[in-house]
């Protein structure tokens, strides 16, 4: 029997992510969904919807130039810029790997438009013609979207990680000054110390001649 001064240890948790999992097969779980749901975005985007996707466009353009241009820049930013940012969510730390994967699958679907419009407007299929009749200048548009979107994220990421250099580099300019600072107070207050103190026995006198 254990005696007062004795404690039990209790096993120390293994690290993991919050469900339970070890971490590095909550990472491979999350990029296996991910690739799964790519796949099913993929084969939905070739095999499947390209006509009912044009039939729907082309009903919204109607063969009017300028909904089809402005159609298609809307596709191409906002559906290019949502899912990137429901990405960056998911690289989040903290998250369960449903979430992850919940995210990955929610980015992958709100991609879908963009895939939709350029994978019609690449295929073969008579999906592609009507495309073109219904809805000119879609296509063309949608590319312009997708570029801006992505020129527009790499600008955001470009001038974050240059504001966090600079941060860096002023805390680190502060820290050498306050050190520099530290090291003057330092050896001033050697040299005050190594300064002989004058004495009762070498200070002048005054001369009583003079006083009188």
């Amino acid at each position: 029997m254990a005696g007062p001064s004795e404690t039990t240890r209790v096993p120390e948790p293994r690290r993991g992510t919050a469900s339970g999992l070890p971490a590095w097969l909550g990472t491979l779980t999350l990029w296996v969904g991910g690739a799964l749901a790519l796949a099913l975005v993929v084969l939905l985007g070739v095999a499947v919807l390209p006509g009912w996707w044009a039939d729907l466009v082309g009903s919204v353009v109607q063969g009017v130039d300028g909904r089809g241009i402005v159609l298609g820049l809307v596709l191409g930013a906002v559906f290019t810029l949502l899912p990137l940012g429901v990405a960056a969510l998911a690289m989040r730390s903290g998250l369960t790997v449903r979430a992850r994967v919940a995210l990955v699958v929610v980015a992958l679907l709100l991609l879908l438009p963009t895939v939709l419009t350029l994978a019609t407007a690449a295929g073969s299929s008579d999906a592609r013609h009507v495309l073109a009749i219904e809805a000119p200048g879609l296509r063309g548009a949608t590319v312009v979207g997708v570029v801006v979107a992505l020129v527009l994220v790499a600008a955001l990421l470009g001038a974050r990680a240059f504001t966090r250099r600079r941060r860096r580099a002023l805390a680190t300019a502060q820290e050498l000054a306050v050190a520099l600072g530290r090291e003057r107070a330092a050896a001033g207050e050697t040299t005050a110390a190594a300064e002989p103190q004058p004495s009762a026995e070498t200070a002048p006198t005054e001369d009583p001649d003079r006083a009188s």
